[in-house]
């Protein structure tokens, strides 16, 4: 039987397949309809990803500095989560040369319709402030691999005083004369409309104990963070046996450093990987790692950062000693940081799964789907109530404060730890 802790929470319904056309099957002329394009975009047979027809986009040759691309732009406003996705395909047949390059791009404006003043957006990733501001995907240039179709993700939240959101499906710059083309298929874009609230602890004895799991060699887990300080090898989630054994850790530093760190021990024997870069202070930044049999991936924001191929098998077995916040090393730190949206697998989820769901809630019943804590609560302040969910507690100090991360939910609003049979 499913154990259910529920705690009240303010969200509202996420906005998904935002986009018309988002597959360019229609147009005319092989001008792509529902878009607004600009230079030379055009419907295309060449390289399709699925159905008949893709977005082309090339440079006018003969310079100076041009653009190309096609937009939508719809009603937006302040808080909102949009994420824009879709598959972009340097072809070898016109392969992108010299400078130019191609990408999506969000931009918020102040007015509607894509009126009014540009916004500068938020910080994260691919943030550009300045004269051009927005949320850019990864880059297509004359490195990328040819006859590959890239997955590309721009997501950020908006900023105070939007409006109106453009979204650029795709955009080719071509700062000289160098030739090659870009196309682009099977785009989305969806948007979560309201803020929520997330668990709040305070880095000096704050956790939670969580109940008793099985899982074995294959699994995911995920968590949305807004970390305060990097307190010595704090915590999101610990789940393992005791010290050291059989554990699972998903940490917010290795160390003092402030990079994000997963490990997994063998019984006793440790294995691990640890991001290039710090988390920044006081951001909601998305973690997530994976082990499918011997290959280990830690991602931030969806995107990969740190991997090893090698690691030693785990047994499938129960962990008894779990812990969200807190290490099963009594010498480690707390977490001195802001948890929402915690997700536990019995499968390896791609990069692409993970891009895909990091921003909205879940159904509860996805498969593989082992644990699942929306993190959310009644009134900013109160504690969490955890009485049907024994026997997980909390420390003396743990809070539900507001979040600054959108927060959706499709059902009923609940925060929900819900561990399946």
């Amino acid at each position: 039987m499913a154990l259910v802790a529920a705690l009240a929470l303010h969200a509202a319904n996420s906005q998904a397949g935002l986009l018309a056309n988002p597959g360019f099957e229609s147009g005319a002329g092989e001008r792509v309809s529902d878009w607004t394009w600009f230079g030379n975009a055009w419907q295309s047979t060449n390289h399709v990803r699925s159905g008949t027809y893709s977005l082309k986009l090339y440079g006018n040759w003969s310079g100076p500095w041009n653009a190309s691309g096609a937009s939508q732009t719809l009603p937006a406003r302040p808080g909102q989560r949009w994420t824009l996705s879709g598959y972009g395909l340097n072809a070898s047949d016109d392969a992108l040369a010299g400078q130019n390059y191609a990408l999506m791009k969000i931009v918020w404006f102040g007015g509607p319709n894509g009126t009014g003043e540009e916004l500068q957006p938020l910080p994260g990733p691919g943030a550009l402030t300045g004269d051009n501001p927005g949320i850019e995907s990864a880059l297509l240039t004359n490195g990328t691999p040819t006859d590959v179709w890239q997955f590309l993700s721009a997501s950020g939240v908006a900023p105070p005083g939007t409006m109106s959101v453009q979204l650029l499906g795709g955009l080719f710059l071509q700062p000289a004369t160098d030739t090659g083309a870009v196309w682009f298929d099977d785009l989305k874009a969806t948007a979560t409309p309201v803020w929520g609230h997330a668990l709040s602890l305070d880095g000096t004895d704050d956790h939670v104990n969580l109940p008793d799991i099985w899982f074995g060699n294959v699994f995911t887990l995920e968590a949305w963070v807004f970390v305060r300080s990097h307190n010595n090898w704090s915590r999101v989630m610990d789940l393992g046996n005791g010290m050291p054994m059989d554990n699972i850790v998903l940490a917010l530093s290795d160390g003092t450093s402030g990079r994000p760190a997963f490990q997994a021990y063998a019984g006793t024997s440790w294995q691990g990987i640890t991001a290039p870069d710090p988390l920044p202070p006081r951001q909601w930044v998305h973690l997530a790692a994976t082990l499918s049999n011997n290959v280990a991936m830690l991602y931030v924001n969806g995107l990969p950062v740190a991997s090893a191929s090698n690691w030693t098998p785990l047994a499938g077995l129960w962990r008894t000693n779990n812990y969200l916040g807190r290490s099963a090393w009594p010498w480690d730190g707390y977490a001195d940081a802001v948890f929402d949206d915690l997700r536990i697998w019995n499968v390896a989820r791609s990069a692409e799964q993970i891009q895909a769901s990091l921003g909205y809630p879940l159904r509860g019943d996805e498969p593989g789907l082992v644990a699942y804590a929306k993190c959310n609560e009644r009134r900013s302040g109160e504690r969490p109530r955890m009485d049907s969910l024994h026997p997980t507690t909390l420390g003396q100090r743990a809070r539900v404060r507001r979040s600054e991360r959108p927060c959706p939910s499709r059902h009923r609003p609940s925060f929900e730890l819900v561990l399946h049979p």
